[in-house]
């Protein structure tokens, strides 16, 4: 045991001895490591933060986001946690924004003429940063505060906008389709009526061809009539059903222009350089201490 613990002295000891013979590589690379790392954040731009939070009504996190959008879907293969993200992302609602915040004008260098539109969109995909946990939360940073915070608050607008088109409850269903309908029956129950009063001026003589032709316009009218009536108070029936229904989206925080740029921790980068550097060249001196020895061993 004695004999092993002398030997694994000696080795310590051989370490520090090639550190120490080599400490000027070592600090050399200790330097290089840390301006390599820690210079490029000096010479960076300030930049800010700004922050849109968003409710996904149904429950908060994944769990109960998954079942809140079932339902809104038509079939619950989808929810808002997975979805969602993907809804931001997309360049339809990428190019809402661009236009809406007219940022080919507000971004610098957007407003050359030779740059087409899908570059454009495809740089408005990588603005937000998203945590689609607890609260949802969509982040821009970008050189200007006021910039951040618009397109921020038009993401979560536009994200919104986009998934009502895609998504609809069965009372926007049913308006919808009420509301297709009705001008077409109210033309058909007009024509009918027109039919009706036109006939019944001939006087038509009961049990003739013309009293069956005068009974059947009457029939039509009527089932014209009824449909017609009918559909009106089925569409303020799921007008009301309609306002009864929770909008899944709250804008709980609108992005405000952050009061001061985003925090580079330049320190913790030139430490982070010296400590790669330091490894580096601890790493070279035990190469140039073994070369060494093997070539006098030669």
């Amino acid at each position: 045991m004695a004999e092993r613990r002398n030997i694994d002295e000696i080795d310590i000891n051989d370490y520090l001895e090639v550190v120490w013979k080599r400490k000027f590589i070592i600090l050399v690379f200790i330097l290089i490591g840390s301006l390599i790392i820690g210079l490029p954040s000096l010479s960076q731009k300030k930049v800010y933060k700004a922050t849109a939070t968003i409710l996904l009504k149904g429950g908060s996190g994944i769990a109960g986001e998954n079942k809140s959008i079932a339902g809104l879907v038509g079939g619950g293969g989808l929810s808002q946690s997975s979805a969602f993200p993907s809804v931001i992302k997309s360049e339809s609602v990428a190019e809402i924004v661009l236009d809406r915040e007219n940022l080919r004008e507000r971004v610098d260098g957007w407003d050359d003429p030779a740059i087409p539109k899908q570059s454009l969109i495809s740089s408005v995909q990588s603005m937000p940063d998203i945590n689609p946990f607890d609260m949802f939360k969509i982040s821009v940073t970008t050189e200007d505060p006021q910039l951040s915070a618009d397109i921020a608050n038009a993401f979560a607008y536009a994200g919104k906008e986009f998934w009502g088109k895609i998504n609809y409850t069965e009372s926007k269903k049913k308006r919808e389709y009420i509301e297709q309908q009705l001008p077409r029956l109210g033309k058909e129950l007009k024509m009918a009526e027109t039919k009706l009063k036109d006939f019944s001026l001939l006087a038509p003589i009961p049990f003739s061809l013309q009293g069956v032709e005068l009974d059947r316009l009457r029939r039509e009218y009527t089932i014209l009539n009824e449909t017609y009536t009918m559909l009106r108070r089925e569409l303020e029936s799921v007008k009301l059903d309609e306002s009864k229904e929770l909008d899944p989206f709250v804008m709980i925080d609108r992005a405000k222009p952050p009061l001061g740029p985003v925090q580079h921790n330049k320190k913790i980068k030139f430490v982070l350089g010296a400590i790669l550097g330091l490894f580096f060249g601890m790493a070279a001196s035990f190469v140039l201490e073994f070369w060494e020895n093997l070539k006098k061993k030669s």
